[in-house]
């Protein structure tokens, strides 16, 4: 009987034992179309962000840079403007990087309802109280914060792709980033808040305007 079961030196299997290669994140047709609408909405916004850049970063050198950028209308409308941009990419990136399973409509949908019930709340408790300006630069800054995180992150994340890092490392250094921006508009709130209210009223606030809606969004997401 012939053996056929090497060919000119190589081992001949049927098709139905060589095993599929493992589809990545970027074969899923709608991580790749949100993809390139992040893409397409960042170029276009480029011209806003360019401006608005310096009052980006004077806000992180303390709350008057903060104050500043939340005092001009017209830097205050553009800010907002670019977190919308900038939430799809950071949404994105949770998804590839941070998310157990590669499904970005869940990931979508945890951040739309985080910033829903934070919406909520900020205007429940705004209606309830005269906080003034300090109130208001309290919530808005998140904005401010959100984009230099995403921005900040995606360029961490183009660097670890091209230097070949392990995908470990990729979650290890954005969750770190993200702690880091998200601890200083904590900050930064607490300075706000504390201007107009005592400590104990500032750490109710906080408690109600940001810990609860995360801490419901990460036991959503963990289960």
């Amino acid at each position: 009987m012939q053996d056929t079961t090497f060919v000119f030196g190589q081992l001949a299997m049927p098709q139905a034992y060589v095993p599929a290669a493992a589809a990545g994140w970027s074969d899923n047709l709608l991580n790749a179309s949100l993809a390139l609408v992040a893409v397409a909405a960042m170029v276009v916004s480029l011209r806003d962000l360019y401006r608005v850049t310096p009052a980006l970063l004077r806000s992180l050198l303390g709350k008057k840079g903060c104050a500043e950028a939340e005092y001009n209308m017209q830097t205050s409308r553009t800010r907002t403007w670019l977190s919308t941009v900038f939430m799809l990419p950071l949404c994105l990136l949770a998804d590839r990087y941070l998310a157990d399973r590669s499904d970005i409509l869940p990931v979508l949908a945890f951040w739309v309802g985080f910033l829903l019930l934070r919406l909520l709340l900020y205007a429940l408790i705004r209606y309830r109280n005269q906080g003034g300006e300090d109130f208001r630069y309290a919530y808005t800054c998140f904005f401010t914060y959100l984009i230099l995180a995403t921005a900040v992150s995606l360029l961490t994340a183009g660097i670890l792709y091209l230097a070949g890092a392990a995908e470990e490392i990729f979650r290890t250094t954005l969750f770190s980033i993200l702690s880091v921006f998200y601890l200083l508009f904590i900050v930064r709130k607490w300075q706000f808040l504390r201007n107009s209210y005592g400590r104990f009223t500032t750490f109710l606030y906080l408690c109600a305007l940001e810990f609860l809606p995360l801490g419901i969004l990460a036991a959503l997401w963990v289960r």
